[in-house]
């Protein structure tokens, strides 16, 4: 299981206040997979194993939800921290998300960042979730947002995909037919008046 996180309450200098319209990913459809640190958790003196599946969506910059299929032990109640993806070991990085607990029954729910002085967070802070179980000290899962050199987030889609598709779509026919109707034309051409022009050619050689 991942170090224990040291730090979970940020410094007020450290971090910056969220904004639902202007964040790092915004004009994005954000989604991310939770990965399930490996191993087991000691947790009342008995072995656990955590079993965290689903996926976070980022809502708008100051929100997040869990997918409905979301899945953890129920014995578990957790904190979502966030840190950098190669920051420290030992998780001192971290800062506390949300005053919202996580559970085995939080599928679907929706977190918003904390916003009172002094605990600030936003995208601009991390780009990796992790699911933490303050009991045990263990991050039991993470969720890392990885951004290209484009700016955008692997797998991620504009917030106006199916008109992005619909686009991508039409282009890509427009493309093709471009292409393929000259070369069918010509070929159809070639067949109507060069063929007969050469029998008439042969006509004439025999006849006279």
């Amino acid at each position: 299981m991942k170090a224990t996180l040291l730090a979970l309450v940020p410094l007020a200098a450290s971090y910056s206040l969220c904004d639902k319209t202007n964040y790092p990913y915004s004009g994005q459809t954000v989604t991310v997979t939770l990965n399930p640190s490996p191993g087991t958790i000691t947790f009342r003196n008995q072995s656990i194993d955590p079993a965290v599946s689903g996926s976070i969506t980022i809502v708008d910059g100051c929100s997040f939800q869990l997918s409905k299929d979301f899945t953890m032990n129920s014995l578990l109640t957790c904190t979502w921290v966030g840190g950098k993806i190669n920051g420290p070991k030992d998780g001192s990085d971290g800062l506390t998300l949300s005053n919202t607990q996580v559970t085995s029954a939080s599928g679907g729910a929706v977190f918003q960042f904390i916003t009172s002085v002094g605990n600030y967070a936003s995208y601009k802070d991390f780009n990796q979730f992790r699911l933490y179980h303050v009991a045990s000290q263990n991050v039991i899962a993470t969720a890392d947002i990885n951004v290209g050199s484009n700016g955008r987030v692997f797998g991620s889609a504009p917030s106006n995909s199916t008109n992005a598709t619909t686009t991508t779509t039409t282009t890509t026919t427009a493309a093709r037919t471009a292409t393929i109707a000259p070369a069918a034309t010509t070929t159809t051409n070639s067949a109507i008046f060069t063929a007969p022009s050469y029998f008439i050619f042969l006509l004439s050689i025999v006849l006279n």
